[in-house]
């Protein structure tokens, strides 16, 4: 084998490297893309029906305390 075909051989092995890690790259930023773009935010509606939940069982200890003091009002202004 002479240095020219040597040459052509290294070049061709190192286009071949090349365009794996092209393709790898691209892979990882199409993977990369997609959990970023079709993210569902799953997890701000848990949230957000975990302080629904919350608010309602507020409002009925604020319908229960107005009450009391609705009752407690009464009682000292006879």
């Amino acid at each position: 084998m002479d240095l020219a075909t040597i040459i052509k051989f290294g070049t061709f092995i190192l286009g071949v490297i090349n365009l794996i890690g092209i393709v790898i790259v691209g892979i990882f930023n199409k993977l990369s893309t997609d959990k970023l773009a079709n993210n569902d935010l799953r997890h701000l509606s848990n949230d957000v029906s975990e302080i629904k939940s919350e608010q309602k069982c507020m409002k009925e200890k604020i319908g229960e305390l107005s009450e009391s003091v609705g009752y407690l009002r009464g009682k000292i202004e006879l």
